[in-house]
C-alpha cells in the first residue's frame, strides 16, 4: 500500500498558530468585507461569536514573516472548531464567487462546522454553504456545513447518529443530486431524513434569509411540508423537480461547462471543446501509446489551470517526469531516462514545466494499492486545489486486481467501472483510465458501454520515416456529444502525438 502523505505535507504548510492566526485575521475585518457580510444578512454580533475575519492580500505581518503570501486574498477567513473549541483550521471564502469558492489552509476533513449543533440538538439542517449555515444559527436553528469542498462521506454520517436531518443543499441539479446521495449514506444512521424544497429561483437557504420578507416563517413552513410530504408518500414523483431541471437547463445554456482541452485540436474540436465531466476510457493495444497520450493529456491541462492526479502502477514518476521532458526538448526518452542530456537543457525543461508541475500530483501506486487509498489521495488534492482533480488512472487493469485480491466482489471488472463512474459523478470531474484491447471480451464490453460516458481508441497506421506513425484518435462513443475520428503523428521515441488535420467530419452517429 502507497504511503498517503498527510494534507500538512501535501499543502508544504508549516505549523502555524491558528489562535493567533485567527486574530490577526479578524482584527482586518475592515468596511468591504463588513458591506459583504451585511448584504448577506449576517450580523455583526454573529461575525463576532464565529471570529470571522478578513485578508485584502495588501498587508499583515503574517504573510510576509510565515510564506502564506496572498493565500487568502480576498476571502472571508472562518476557523473551523472542533468541539472541543479548538481551531483546527482555516477556511477562505471567496467575496466574488471565484474559483475556488472555498479554500482552507490545511485541508482537515474530520471536522464539520458547528460541529458543536450536533451535540446541542437532536435535530440539525445539513447545508452545502457556510454562509448558509450562518444565517440558519442566528435564526436559531441548529444548522452544521462541510467547510470546503469536501465530500459527505460515511465517517461523517457517524456523527448524525440517532439525529433527526433536514437535507438544505443547493436548489439545482447538482444540489438535488447529492441529497440524493447524502440520504443514501444517513439512511443507516439519522433516525430520520427530510429533503427540503427551497421556493423556484431561491439557490440557497441564504438568498431566501435575505430575498423574503419573512423568511423565518418561509422557511419554517418548508421544513414542515417536507415532514408532512414524507407521510404523505414516501416516494415522491418527479413532478416537483421539474423546475429544478429546467433551471438547470438554462443555466447549461447560458454558462456552458468548462471542458479540459486535450490539446489535441481536432479531438477537442470531435468532442465538442474537450473532455465533460465524466468517466472516460482510453483504449488501445499493448505498447500503443496510451501512457503517452495520458500524460500529454495531463501537462496539458495543467497547464490551463486544471489540477491533476496522475496515478500510476507501471510508471514511476520519474519515468513520467522523462516523458514530459522528452516532449518539451524534442529529444528521445531513453535518452533523458539513461541521463544523456546535457544538465542545463533538463534545467531548461524544468523550467518549462514548473508552473504545470504545481498543479500535478502523481500517486506512485503498488499492487498493494486499493480503490480506498486512491479516493482518500484524490479527494486530499481536492481540499487542497480547492476543486476536484482530472484523474488519470494508468493502466485499468490494476484497478481490477485490487479488488480481485479483496475477493468481495464476484465480476472486478465491474465493480471498478461502476466505482470509477460513481466517483466521476461524485466529485463532478473528469475521470480517464487506460484499457488494454486483452480485457475487453463481450460481456465487459457491454458494461464499458453503460458506464463510460466516452471511449477513445488509439488506432496506428503503417510506421513512415522518422520513427512516427500516423494514428487515428477515434471517439468511439461520446455521451455528450459527437463521435469521429482526429489525425494525428505518433512518436514513440520522443513520447508525443501531434495533430497534423482536421477531425473527421463529426456525427451523432459514428457514422464517417
Amino acid at each position: 500500500m502507497p504511503s498517503l502523505k498527510p494534507i500538512r505535507e501535501l499543502a508544504d504548510h508549516p505549523n502555524y498558530d491558528l489562535e493567533q492566526l485567527t486574530e490577526h485575521y479578524h482584527r482586518q475585518l475592515d468596511r468591504q468585507a463588513e458591506r459583504f457580510l451585511e448584504e448577506r444578512g449576517i450580523e455583526e454580533q454573529t461575525a463576532e461569536e464565529f471570529r470571522i475575519g478578513f485578508e485584502s492580500g495588501r498587508f499583515g505581518f503574517y504573510i510576509r514573516e510565515n510564506g502564506l503570501s496572498d493565500y487568502f486574498e480576498d476571502r472571508l477567513i472562518v476557523p473551523l472548531v472542533s468541539p472541543e473549541g479548538v481551531i483546527v483550521d482555516l477556511v477562505g471564502r471567496a467575496l466574488d464567487n471565484r474559483d475556488p469558492l472555498y479554500k482552507s489552509l490545511y485541508g482537515v476533513e474530520d471536522f464539520l462546522f458547528n460541529e458543536k449543533a450536533l451535540m446541542d440538538s437532536e435535530e440539525v439542517v445539513l447545508v452545502s454553504d457556510m454562509l448558509d449555515a450562518l444565517t440558519l444559527i442566528q435564526a436559531e436553528l441548529p444548522a452544521v456545513c462541510l467547510p470546503n469542498s469536501l465530500i459527505f462521506k460515511e465517517s461523517h454520517a457517524e456523527r448524525f447518529a440517532g439525529k433527526r436531518v433536514f437535507l438544505c443543499l443547493s436548489n439545482d441539479e447538482a444540489g438535488r443530486r447529492e441529497s440524493v446521495r447524502i440520504e443514501a449514506i444517513l439512511k443507516e444512521k439519522a433516525s430520520e431524513i427530510y429533503r427540503l424544497r427551497l421556493p423556484e429561483k431561491v439557490r440557497t437557504v441564504n438568498e431566501l434569509f435575505v430575498r423574503k420578507e419573512h423568511p423565518l416563517e418561509e422557511f419554517r413552513a418548508i421544513l414542515q411540508e417536507a415532514v408532512d410530504d414524507a407521510i404523505k408518500a414516501s416516494i415522491a414523483s418527479d413532478h416537483k423537480y421539474l423546475t429544478v431541471f429546467r433551471e438547470e437547463y438554462d443555466k447549461r445554456r447560458s454558462e456552458p461547462e468548462g471542458k479540459a482541452r486535450t490539446g489535441i485540436a481536432g479531438l477537442d474540436q470531435i468532442l465538442g471543446g474537450g473532455l465533460a465531466r465524466g468517466l472516460y476510457l482510453l483504449r488501445g493495444g499493448m505498447n500503443s501509446g496510451k501512457s503517452t497520450l495520458m500524460k500529454q493529456m495531463a501537462d496539458g491541462m495543467s497547464a490551463a489551470g486544471h489540477p491533476v492526479v496522475y496515478v500510476s502502477w507501471d510508471l514511476t514518476p520519474f519515468e513520467l517526469w522523462a516523458k514530459s521532458v522528452s516532449r518539451v526538448l524534442g529529444v528521445p526518452a531513453w535518452e533523458v531516462l539513461e541521463g544523456e542530456i546535457e544538465p542545463d537543457r533538463i534545467e531548461e525543461a524544468n523550467q518549462s514545466i514548473d508552473r504545470i508541475s504545481k498543479l500535478q500530483w502523481t500517486l506512485e501506486a503498488s499492487l498493494g494499492t486499493e480503490l480506498a487509498d486512491i479516493c482518500e489521495y484524490v479527494e486530499k488534492i481536492a481540499l487542497q486545489a480547492g476543486k476536484p482533480p482530472i484523474v488519470f488512472m494508468d493502466p485499468f487493469q490494476r484497478l481490477v486486481y485490487a479488488a480481485l485480491r479483496k475477493g468481495e466482489v464476484r465480476q472486478p471488472a465491474h465493480y471498478v467501472l461502476y466505482q470509477l463512474k460513481e466517483w466521476s459523478r461524485e466529485w463532478n470531474a473528469v475521470i480517464m483510465t487506460a484499457v488494454s484491447e486483452s480485457v475487453q471480451d463481450a460481456p465487459m464490453r457491454e458494461v464499458i458501454g453503460q458506464t463510460a460516458d466516452g471511449i477513445l481508441a488509439i488506432e496506428h497506421g503503417k510506421p513512415e520515416e522518422g520513427g512516427q506513425t500516423r494514428t487515428s484518435i477515434r471517439v468511439e462513443k461520446n455521451r455528450r456529444g459527437h463521435r469521429g475520428r482526429a489525425s494525428v503523428l505518433f512518436c514513440r521515441e520522443k513520447a508525443a502525438f501531434f495533430d497534423i488535420s482536421a477531425p473527421s467530419r463529426p456525427t451523432g452517429n459514428g457514422e464517417e
